[in-house]
């Protein structure tokens, strides 16, 4: 090789861009696919609010058992301070998505994580909490009524099997986070 081909390939490898490494490249795919999943979130809990205060304002309105109107009070004050708290973080996650350059900010992307990981805490948190009250809420009807219902049993299978995916997804994210801060 002469001077002349080592002073090309020189000046070839010095004007290619410098691609991300893999591991930031990956982090960009999920935060887009992430994105999207935000407004998903968002826009799917906004629905069920509406739909359990729309129901709890008609149980308070109509004859319906004192128990069932205190569920769903309980539902709706669990549900609105649990759609505050995450949806805010959402929030905060969309604008860090929408204002910093990904591919650029290794920053971003541990404060992208650490949103979701206190996002999947705080599900598991609310979720233990649920599961309390809905017990609570079961034994009192079955005190009432002396009859198990088959109703609340399914809610807290539902919730059974939520909390070890929420605990997962929040290993995964914490996994990642701890893989991007070495």
């Amino acid at each position: 090789m002469d001077n002349q081909e080592f002073s090309d390939l020189a000046q070839l490898w010095q004007s290619t861009p410098a691609s991300p490494p893999p591991a930031l490249e990956q982090c960009i795919q999920r935060h887009r696919k992430q994105r999207l999943g935000l407004f998903a979130g968002i826009a799917i809990e906004t629905l069920i609010m509406l739909l359990v205060s729309a129901w709890f304002v008609l149980a308070l309105f109509e004859p319906a058992p004192l128990v069932t109107q205190l569920w769903l009070g309980f539902g709706c004050v669990w549900g609105a301070s649990m759609y505050t708290l995450v949806n805010r973080s959402r929030i905060t996650s969309l604008r860090i998505l929408k204002n910093q350059q990904l591919s650029q900010a290794l920053e971003a992307h541990q404060q992208l994580l650490r949103q979701e990981i206190w996002r999947w805490d705080l599900s598991i948190k609310a979720t233990l909490l649920f599961a309390l009250v809905l017990v609570l809420f079961i034994l009192v009807q079955y005190a009432m009524s002396s009859v198990f219902l088959s109703n609340g049993l399914l809610g807290l299978l539902v919730v059974a099997i939520l909390l070890p995916v929420f605990k997962a997804k929040k290993r995964r994210a914490g996994e990642v986070l701890k893989t991007l801060s070495e």
